[in-house]
């Protein structure tokens, strides 16, 4: 394999896409609501199942990919907080631009998968006293789920609106 001889091209970006398909899976309606997070992770752990196949075994175990939000809190119809409070444990479709690109390509791509929201009041309510009277953000886990035989499926091409 041949060393890089210059730098890798960094991620840079001041806004992310993050958006659901609140419709079905037939007829996707995807909502925006990248508007409501501070931050926004695809992560993988060691997976937590107890059974683990021959192939798990000789690949040093099963992974489980998830994401992590920093979510505003808000109780607008719209918010995802109201979102995640009246669909707990849903499982849905999501896709992600870490550019905050709506133009999908090689250099910029996405992610698409599925994930399960968290269950009630994951993303908490409340918080300390502040000077300004802002409760502070509160940090929310998606599992991504193996619905199509793939977790996480990167995207190089293709328009998402935001929506």
């Amino acid at each position: 394999m041949a060393l890089p001889t210059t730098p890798s091209t960094r991620i840079k970006a001041n806004g992310l896409l993050f958006q659901l398909n609140t419709g079905s899976i037939a007829s996707p309606t995807w909502k925006d609501f990248s508007y409501d997070c501070i931050s926004f992770m695809v992560k993988s752990e060691d997976a937590s199942n107890d059974q683990v196949t021959f192939y798990d075994a000789s690949v040093g175990g099963g992974v489980d990919k998830y994401a992590e939000a920093e979510l505003i809190q808000s109780l607008e119809s719209t918010s995802l907080w109201q979102y995640l409070y009246s669909n707990p444990g849903k499982e849905t479709q999501f896709r992600y631009a870490p550019f905050g690109n709506t133009t999908i390509s090689s250099t910029q791509p996405g992610f698409t998968g599925y994930l399960r929201l968290p269950r009630l009041l994951a993303p908490g309510i409340g918080g300390a006293a502040s000077v300004d009277g802002t409760f502070g953000s509160e940090t929310v886990r998606f599992d991504i789920l193996d619905e199509t035989g793939q977790l996480l499926t990167q995207v190089t091409s293709g328009t998402w609106t935001r929506a």
